[in-house]
């Protein structure tokens, strides 16, 4: 019989096929995939595979069409049983064709399933050639660039194999300079072991040759001793013999500025000759010594040494610089710091001395002490400027009572100490000078010295004097009362001082030393047990002329002066303080 599903009306048999789990569904009729234009598929095969939907599909049309057919023949068939008529379709039949349209539905969709796994795959295939192809190129890319690099590489071989064998050539040179040196070494080495042996045999040949020099040398040191102390002895007897004031004239180089209208200043020996252009007249002075504009300051201390051994041995001593504002006394006296004068190289000379010379025969006490003459009024520099009295008695000389003397050990604690009362000596602007001395300035060495030997006590005084300027008021172009009063104060000063420079050369009674603070304070220096040297200092302008003549003739008149016969000052032995 035929299935009670498909016996009802058209309408259930419509909904039971619908809702039949073996009801064939509908296949879309859409034209099938197209194969792909860039030939990444077999033509023939997809031709093969798109044949075979088509039958099926055609197949599938044909069962669909049969099998709507034997639906209306069996629902005809149910309206003719409630008629009493047999059915048309028997229900097995219907159930086959049914059956086989599934099949053949199944077999469609597998197709199609198949065809579009076959599209994907080509679109794969496709995509993989791409990145082949771009891979492709990228591998082109790096083998030119591969050979590119080797090329380069040998090349680079190849300069390097040629300078590897510059390299062994130079070696081969290097190794043969190498054993030439090592050879010449070697013989060197050889001679040198000869010249030992041969030294070694000279030294012991001529051990006892040297050991007789050495005696010798001992004696004869012994000897030069012995004449040096003879030395000192005729040096000073000569100074005595001498007696006068020694004076040095020194002339001041021009500055740029000043040489091309220098002053002509010839030397010759110990004459000064100088002439005045303006005036046609020729001038000449005669001294113990001369130094021109190209002098050194080492030369000049030469012929100035020997008055730090006086000093050292008991004797006074005095050493000043005179001459104009701008001639060169500060210079003299002082120097810069890299080209020193006077003063620096003398206190080098006495602790030379002290510690050279002298330390086994003598122990020596030094003291200093740095005044200044302003304005007729003597001032401590080491003491805030204090003001200091003068005392002269035959006996003991000059005497200045709370005057500050400084200890000093070497030579860097003198100078500390003239710097410091340097540091308060009064200077001011002129017409001659920016930094013009507006006062006379001493340093005085106090040098005590006991001899181990014998325990006599000598005291020797050294006054290093920087004199202010001497040249005429108008000169100066000093303006205000201040600076007018200094001006006149020092040239009265400088008056008097060549006042007892006449009275000591003419050989008078009385010597005005209390005329001026300069003199008194000069008094044992200028007169009477006292060695004495005098710097005068000139100017080579045409400018100058009258005060460089001036300058001579004050240095001339001293040189005449006869300070007699200068004798050692002895001190009282100090006692022990157990005494």
């Amino acid at each position: 019989g035929i299935n009670a599903e498909y016996m009802g009306t058209p309408e259930k048999a419509e909904a039971a096929e619908g809702s039949s789990d073996t009801a064939p569904k509908e296949i879309p009729s859409e034209a099938p995939p197209q194969p792909p234009v860039d030939g990444t598929v077999d033509q023939k095969d997809y031709d093969k595979l798109r044949g075979k939907y088509k039958k099926l599909e055609k197949e599938y049309k044909i069962q669909r069409k049969e099998l709507k057919e034997l639906r209306a023949k069996a629902e005809a068939g149910a309206g003719a049983g409630n008629e009493g008529e047999e059915p048309k379709v028997s229900s097995k039949e219907l159930q086959e064709l049914q059956a086989h349209t599934q099949a053949l539905q199944a077999e469609l969709e597998s197709a199609r399933t198949e065809l579009a796994s076959e599209r994907e795959s080509s679109q794969a295939t496709a995509a993989s050639k791409s990145d082949a192809d771009e891979l492709k190129a990228k591998l082109t890319k790096l083998d030119k660039k591969r050979k590119l690099e080797i090329q380069q590489l040998n090349e680079a071989n190849e300069a390097a194999g040629k300078e590897l064998e510059r390299l062994k050539k130079e070696m081969q040179k290097c190794e043969k300079e190498r054993d030439a040196l090592v050879s010449a070494r070697s013989d060197e080495a050889s001679e040198l072991t000869e010249l030992r042996k041969e030294n070694q045999q000279w030294a012991a040949k001529h051990a006892a040759a040297l050991k007789e020099k050495t005696a010798e040398f001992d004696e004869l040191m012994k000897k030069y001793k012995k004449e040096e102390k003879m030395r000192r002895q005729i040096y000073n007897e000569l100074q005595e013999l001498k007696g006068n004031i020694r004076v040095f004239c020194r002339c001041k180089p021009p500055s740029r500025e000043e040489a091309e209208n220098g002053l002509a200043v010839n030397e010759d020996g110990m004459a000064v000759l100088c002439r005045d252009e303006s005036s046609g007249k020729n001038h000449a002075f005669e001294f113990d010594c001369t130094y021109g504009p190209n002098a050194k300051q080492e030369d000049i201390f030469a012929d100035v040494k020997p008055m730090a051994t006086s000093v050292l041995d008991g004797y006074n001593v005095c050493i000043f610089a005179y001459g104009q504002t701008g001639s060169g006394k500060t210079y003299t006296m002082e120097g810069p710091p890299d080209n020193r004068g006077v003063n620096y190289r003398t206190v080098a000379e006495i602790f030379r001395l002290i510690k050279e010379e002298r330390s086994k025969e003598y122990t020596t006490e030094v003291k200093i002490a740095v005044i200044e003459v302003y304005n007729e009024v003597i001032h401590d520099l080491l003491n805030k400027r204090n003001r200091l009295d003068i005392h002269f008695t035959e006996k003991t000389g000059v005497v200045i009572p709370d005057i500050v003397l400084q200890p000093c050990g070497d030579e860097n604690e003198v100078i500390e100490t003239l710097h410091r009362g340097y540091d308060c000596r009064k200077t001011a602007s002129t017409n001659m000078n920016e930094y013009s001395s507006r006062s006379h300035c001493l340093l005085s060495i106090y040098c005590q010295s006991t001899n181990l030997t014998s325990g006599v006590n000598t005291m020797g005084k050294l006054h290093l004097v920087d004199l202010a300027g001497s040249e005429r008021l108008v000169k100066t172009g000093a303006t205000g009362k201040e600076r007018v009063d200094e001006a006149k104060n020092i040239n009265t000063s400088l008056t008097y001082l060549g006042t007892v420079i006449n009275a000591l050369a003419n050989k008078q009674s009385h010597i005005p030393y209390r005329n001026s603070s300069l003199t008194k304070l000069l008094q044992d220096s200028l007169g009477g047990n006292c060695k004495c040297l005098m710097f005068a200092n000139i100017s080579m302008l045409p400018s100058n002329i009258s005060e460089t003549v001036s300058t001579l003739k004050f240095a001339h008149g001293a040189r005449t002066v006869e300070l007699g016969k200068a004798e050692v000052t002895k001190v009282k032995k100090k006692k022990d303080a157990g005494e």
